[in-house]
């Protein structure tokens, strides 16, 4: 079977994905009649069950929540990325950020805004374009879109590295994570709820799309909003989330396919019952913020202060370090959405060789570590936000190849790693490397990149195996003839170079891939953690 023919049969068995692209415009949306007046509707929203206002906002490891996490994506070789997000409210639509980054500093590649109806499924497909090597998005899914064109459109090298250690800057773009943001709810009874709502035709029949008609859109989500009662008059109230998202990195030439959930933050009560967030809205549009605007609402060191490393605009916001339950400032949001996803270890096992060409990939995705430390790019040089408790700080992090990296990781030690039998590495014989090796030091692990992969025992290839990653990779080699086994990386390490017993905010996968024959397999098993 053609590659091309296997992605759009596995796509469309998946809910309407396809793998065509044009070119990038991800800047404002459509405004047919020039600058719209806003102007409420007389028509009152129909009211919704009370619901609490949240205080805190949390890890729900049943995978529903305002905020989610998809850890890794990719384009690499042959690799395509599928995605959909479900909403699973069957009263109020959604109004959410979608925004891919990218695997070595977080780089904003690819944002827009996605407008979900009641009990609605958004499914898209991420690839490598044709004709730039870029990565795109295309999804044939009729959920409005703002601007339209993010439906089918190639990812952005403006915010990335221009002048990378590889000397590629588009390939910056064919690795990262995505971050799902809910906005606001749009409760049914108003303009805007109609043109997001699919229409139904009658039991057990298609519904018809969206009208996602472009003047009600700009109208109501064309400008910015200062308050609560701004976003109400155009009909936004507080999210509720209820939103979920699941993925799948297919390789279409060794046919191999990997799957997972998104990592969901919920907003609760003090009594730990499901809450409300705030509205944090912005329009998708590129126009300039006010400085202390952004600062009030991202913590992002490149994006604030009295003269930023990148200019803020509006589709830069919200993030997720954007002020969004009772009692947050952008910086107390990025230091406890951090706490949240803090591991002090990770166990996970891996596989190579073994006659059926086993390879693993260790995927270590940090998605708030750019809300404490980001790379300036003109200097080659870290930047901190000021933050007290700041989980990442000069001692636990360095640059390497113009990335940041924390080096705070032990590689596993003789009591760490295990093969098959239990055996350790003092008690075989057999080598216990790291490469890049950081100098002076023998026993440290950078992990460079926010979305950084560790091959294991793959040392020298120029992509890692299972996963043909390249942006963001480091080679660990347990021991030269062991096949199988299980690691446990401790994240505490390294003394006073740690600024907490916390660990850090990290989502590890372990990707393997085998072969029978002809026939490639692959398996996604979570890392354990100790938190």
């Amino acid at each position: 079977m053609k590659k091309s023919t296997l992605a759009l049969s596995v796509a469309a068995a998946l809910g309407g994905f396809g793998f065509v692209g044009s070119a990038f415009a991800i800047v404002t949306m459509a405004d047919p009649a020039g600058q719209l007046a806003i102007a409420a509707s007389a028509t009152v929203p129909v009211a919704r069950a009370a619901i609490p206002a949240g205080t805190q906002l949390v890890r729900n490891d049943d995978g529903i929540g305002h905020q989610l996490v998809i850890p890794y994506f990719s384009t690499q070789n042959d690799n395509v990325t599928l995605f959909e997000i479900t909403n699973h409210d069957r009263t109020s639509a959604k109004v959410v950020k979608v925004r891919f980054r990218g695997a070595g500093n977080s780089d904003d590649l690819y944002d827009f805004t996605l407008l979900l109806s009641p009990g609605d499924k958004w499914s898209a497909a991420v690839s490598k374009d044709a004709a730039t090597g870029a990565s795109k998005l295309f999804s044939a899914d009729t959920s409005c879109v703002l601007p339209v064109s993010a439906k089918n459109s190639t990812f952005s090298t403006l915010r990335v590295d221009p002048t990378p250690a590889s000397g590629d800057s588009i390939n910056q773009t064919r690795e990262g994570y995505v971050e799902i943001l809910n906005m606001a709810d749009v409760n049914p009874g108003n303009a805007l709820f109609n043109t997001i709502k699919h229409t139904a035709t009658g039991i057990n029949l298609a519904n018809t799309a969206p009208t996602c008609d472009g003047t009600v859109l700009e109208t109501n989500l064309g400008t910015d909003v200062a308050d609560t009662a701004a976003a109400a008059a155009k009909f936004m109230t507080e999210p509720t989330g209820n939103l979920s998202a699941n993925w799948i990195l297919l390789n279409q030439t060794s046919i191999a396919a990997w799957s997972g959930q998104a990592t969901a933050l919920q907003a609760r009560d003090a009594g730990g019952a499901p809450a409300t967030g705030s509205v944090v809205f912005w329009p998708q549009k590129d126009v300039a913020l006010a400085l202390a605007l952004s600062a009030d609402y991202t913590s992002d060191p490149l994006l604030t202060g009295a003269a930023p490393i990148v200019t803020p605009k509006q589709y830069d916001l919200p993030d997720m370090s954007t002020r969004y339950v009772t009692g947050d400032t952008a910086v107390i949001r990025a230091n406890l959405s951090t706490a949240q996803l803090a591991v002090k270890t990770l166990n996970h096992s891996f596989a190579v060789g073994q006659g059926i060409d086993a390879s693993t990939d260790v995927v270590f995705s940090q998605p708030t570590r750019r809300y404490s430390v980001a790379m300036n790019y003109a200097t080659n040089t870290r930047v901190f936000t000021a933050l007290a408790g700041n989980y990442y700080v000069a001692g636990n992090t360095t640059v390497s190849g113009r990335q940041v990296c924390v080096n705070n990781l032990s590689l596993p030690n003789i009591q760490g790693v295990f093969d098959a039998d239990e055996s350790t590495p003092g008690s075989i014989p057999g080598t216990f490397v790291i490469s890049p090796q950081p100098a002076g030091s023998t026993t440290t692990f950078l992990v460079c990149g926010e979305a950084s992969i560790g091959s294991i025992n793959n040392g020298g290839a120029s992509t890692t195996k299972a996963l043909q990653g390249s942006v963001a990779r480091t080679d660990a080699t347990f021991s030269s003839v062991w096949q199988a086994g299980w690691a446990t990386w401790d994240i505490t390490a390294a003394g006073a170079a740690v600024p907490n017993a916390n660990g850090l905010p990290m989502i590890a996968n372990a990707f393997l891939r085998v072969r029978n024959g002809a026939q490639n397999y692959g398996f996604r098993w979570p890392a354990t953690v100790t938190r």
